[in-house]
């Protein structure tokens, strides 16, 4: 009976605790639920490194293309054999290398957030139903009574601390949050102002599937297409094979260097207009800092949540007459 009148305490102590503990939610985040501002910050944060993430990933993308621009243009010849090529901005390939780990490190942190998220669902739904149920039960059982005190103990830091201490970290964030100081577009996404290199006049003739059809096939693909069959033709069909195959031959050996010779110039005026002004001081002044704010803070604030959970879990269950150690969990703090 004492036993009986002491759980009936407890849940009179946690039924209390709980209402205090919105109270307390909407005095600091302005909700009314401390499980509601726990998913919002989460929610937040995880939106903010998402974009974050996709303004990194354009610029990789635009870097890219500038870093492994690259042309070559070669007419043969009798005595002098003209060649241009160049790689203009291929200085710029370590920093794909670097934004691609501020990618990883952002995806990591993310991680971390999206898997708090989900603790706090999972144990939003499971704790109520079934693992302060059967603390109590345990508890009101003379032989079980420290294993279910140490279970309501964990029920209540699983349903109340974890989310309140997910709160707090949400408060921490909003003063430790890191800001963005490049630019943005119209939607109000974060940019760094990376110009794109945009295309060399006739791009679109020379990356065309008919060009790359026509120069794969070569001499004896055209040939091959548009002059066997005049084999078959009566009395004149090997002299029109004979003379198709050398038109061919001649088309196709004028026009690849023609072609070649024609872009020349174009490439290297493009290549010369090329801007990547601003690009390396806009990713390691403004991109990567970014990045390392948001990942830190993230992780740092993840391992607040996970100490103040432990720690107050472990205090109430010593109050309750439950184990005092959490073996594992324990050495974490």
């Amino acid at each position: 009976m004492q036993e009986l009148f002491t759980t009936v305490i407890i849940l009179a102590v946690i039924g209390g605790a709980f209402l205090a503990a919105n109270s307390v939610a909407q005095t600091i985040s302005g909700t009314t639920s401390y499980v509601t501002a726990a998913t919002t910050y989460l929610d937040a944060s995880i939106g903010d490194m998402s974009d974050y993430t996709m303004a990194l990933a354009k610029a990789n993308l635009l870097v890219s293309k500038a870093s492994q621009f690259s042309f070559s243009s070669t007419y043969g010849g009798f005595f002098v054999v003209p060649f241009w090529s160049g790689a203009p901005r291929a200085g710029l390939t370590p920093l794909n290398i670097a934004i691609t780990n501020a990618i990883d490190a952002l995806n990591n942190a993310i991680l971390v957030q999206v898997a708090l998220k989900i603790m706090l669902v999972f144990f939003q739904a499971v704790t109520p139903v079934w693992l302060f149920p059967l603390g109590i039960l345990l508890r009101l059982i003379p032989p079980t009574r420290r294993a279910g005190s140490t279970l309501i103990a964990i029920s209540i830091g699983l349903f109340m601390i974890y989310p309140f201490a997910i709160l707090l970290a949400g408060e921490m964030y909003k003063v430790l949050a890191p800001g963005f100081h490049g630019t943005t577009d119209s939607n109000g996404n974060p940019t760094f102002g990376i110009k794109d290199i945009g295309k060399p006049l006739g791009a679109n003739l020379l990356c065309s599937e008919w060009m790359q059809f026509y120069t794969i096939l070569g001499e004896p693909g055209w040939i091959f297409i548009l002059c066997f069959w005049m084999n078959a033709i009566p009395f004149v069909g090997s002299a029109l094979y004979a003379a198709c195959a050398t038109i061919i031959n001649i088309v196709y050996k004028i026009s690849i260097p023609a072609f070649q010779l024609a872009f020349a110039p174009v490439m290297i005026n493009y290549s010369k207009g090329l801007s990547t002004e601003g690009t390396f001081n806009s990713l390691y002044d403004i991109a990567l800092p970014g990045t390392i704010e948001r990942v830190v803070t993230t992780l740092v604030l993840s391992l607040v949540v996970a100490i103040i959970t432990i720690s107050l879990t472990r205090s109430i269950s010593t109050s309750l007459g439950g184990e005092s150690q959490f073996y594992g969990l324990s050495k974490i703090i």
